[in-house]
């Protein structure tokens, strides 16, 4: 399935190359109001607990606009939320998640793992762009790929908390496979 796919693709490239994300996911969502089933969506919508939270928490970051001192700061935070937050749960939520999940988790963790190596490059001075992307750190401040700290501490954070279930609840991994992962949530 095609939208398994660029779920994926947004999955990888949203912690490297977050615009390259934005787009990712702003064509996912294009596809798939093309190809949804309403019927199946508006029973999915009624009977989601997480589908109408993220409605709940999308309303309230509309509805405090109205007593925000920056407008516009304001409907930037609401743009990212829906962009990185409600449409790719949604998405999920809504095709086959239970395929999806386990593939997302190995993508992300990958996706940061090439991350932190591009990090650790920076910190030791080896490593100024990648690929032709131009890294934001430097040997102070390693970040690779966001524009503050602040995203790429979360991501890193959320990446050790996925490694960690990882590691604990799903079954059928190698011992290997297991050795690197705590590795990398060490290295974290």
């Amino acid at each position: 399935n095609q939208l398994h796919y660029l779920v994926l693709l947004f999955v990888l490239v949203a912690p490297i190359k977050p615009l390259l994300g934005k787009k990712v996911i702003i064509v996912t969502f294009i596809l798939w109001i093309v190809s949804i089933n309403y019927k199946d969506l508006i029973f999915t919508f009624r009977n989601s607990k997480t589908v109408q939270f993220i409605f709940l928490f999308c309303f309230y970051i509309t509805l405090s606009l109205l007593w925000t001192e920056n407008v516009q700061v304001g409907l930037k935070w609401l743009e990212v939320n829906i962009i990185y937050f409600f449409i790719p749960i949604v998405l999920i939520i809504t095709i086959k998640k239970e395929l999806l999940i386990n593939k997302m988790i190995v993508v992300f963790i990958i996706s940061m793992m090439i991350n932190e190596v591009i990090s650790y490059g920076i910190f030791f001075n080896l490593i100024d762009n990648i690929f032709g992307f131009y890294v934001t750190g430097d040997t102070s401040n390693p970040i690779p790929f966001q524009v503050s700290h602040i995203p790429y501490s979360t991501y890193v954070a959320f990446t050790i908390l996925l490694s960690l279930y990882k590691i604990l609840f799903i079954k059928g991994k190698s011992f290997y496979v297991n050795l690197i992962t705590i590795i990398f949530v060490i290295t974290m």
